[in-house]
């Protein structure tokens, strides 16, 4: 793993507990289903640069009126799928978000 790459890896590390990043969804979502950061990257079809990068973005307002245009916007700035995006977001329903 590249410096550059470390280094998202570790500020993603970091807000791991703090709601308001995709960190928390994302390792709330593998501790449900039981899979790796690794197994995550496959799923969404990007590398480590861009798992950690979308790590990192705000989680978009499920209620909000711009939600599938801030979702669009994240998986386009991370190259993810979006509908695997939006999955994992109601697979975590509100209870694990809020």
């Amino acid at each position: 793993m590249g410096q550059p790459v470390e280094l998202l890896r570790i500020a993603a590390r970091r807000v791991a507990s703090e709601r308001e990043f995709m960190s928390f969804a994302l390792h709330q979502y593998m501790a449900i289903e039981r899979m790796t950061e690794s197994d995550l990257m496959t799923a969404l079809d990007c590398s480590p640069e861009n798992f950690y990068r979308l790590a990192l973005c705000r989680m978009p307002d499920r209620a909000g009126k711009d939600f599938m245009e801030r979702l669009e916007r994240i998986a386009a700035y991370t190259q993810t799928i979006k509908e695997e995006l939006k999955g994992i977001i109601e697979r975590l329903g509100d209870s694990s978000l809020s």
